[in-house]
């Protein structure tokens, strides 16, 4: 060998010792996670929501709904092997916090379900009516069943309910919505006056079916009427 080579060849070992180890060259790269859907803040409808997210670590994952960004009031607890899950119901109009768990790692967001108020008319048809006498009034009693068509409408916090018969038949002025409990929402309306003027009615949504009563004549008793009307 002569001396070219072999200073050549102590060049080549010198760079090989002075190159530093790739320390990011292990075989496992660092574990990710980041949601994907719905987009943080969008509006969804509450139907067939489907959650997805992005991720290098294998399942399950833990699935965690909630009506609060505390996770105080659980929803959905629940847990996925693959990185989607399609969920058949949420309550509408509800803003709905969400995070997935995957060993160490945690992602969250929120999205919000869209106000089936806005779409009530879809529920326009036949009900089964109840009315009655929650107590007998003057020693009379009441309480009967019967078929008539009903008809919603929905604007500016007023919702308008027309009735075959005029049990329902009135605009109500929306006081007060609930979320969370069994139903996961409930509406409040009131058409004002006091005594024997009284009137309220209560909606709440459940599944494909929305329940509304009606009340008028006091709230000890007076004339009550309850109805489902199924989508």
């Amino acid at each position: 060998m002569n001396r070219v080579s072999i200073l050549i060849l102590f060049s080549i070992m010198i760079m090989a010792c002075d190159k530093e180890p790739n320390l990011n060259s292990s075989s496992e790269s660092t574990p990710t996670l980041a949601l994907i859907s719905p987009i943080s803040q969008n509006n969804v409808n509450h139907e067939n929501v489907l959650l997805r997210w992005d991720t290098n670590t294998t399942g399950p994952y833990d699935l965690i709904i909630a009506i609060d960004s505390n996770y105080s009031f659980i929803l959905i607890d629940t847990t996925a092997s693959t990185n989607q899950i399609s969920l058949p119901l949420l309550p509408p109009n509800t803003k709905c916090y969400w995070k997935i768990v995957s060993g160490d790692l945690e992602a969250s967001s929120y999205f919000v379900t869209h106000d089936l108020l806005n779409n009530i008319s879809d529920f326009n048809g036949d009900a089964l009516v109840r009315e009655y006498y929650d107590i007998p009034m003057g020693g009379i009693g009441l309480d009967t069943t019967y078929f008539e068509f009903i008809e919603f409408s929905f604007s500016d916090n007023d919702l308008t309910i027309d009735s075959e018969y005029g049990s329902f038949s009135h605009t109500y002025e929306l006081k007060r919505v609930n979320i969370g409990g069994e139903n996961g929402i409930r509406y409040y309306f009131n058409e004002g006056g006091g005594g024997s003027n009284f009137r309220t009615m209560e909606y709440f949504y459940e599944i494909d079916s929305i329940h509304i009563r009606r009340h008028s004549g006091g709230n000890a008793g007076g004339a009550r009427w309850v109805t489902s009307i199924k989508k």
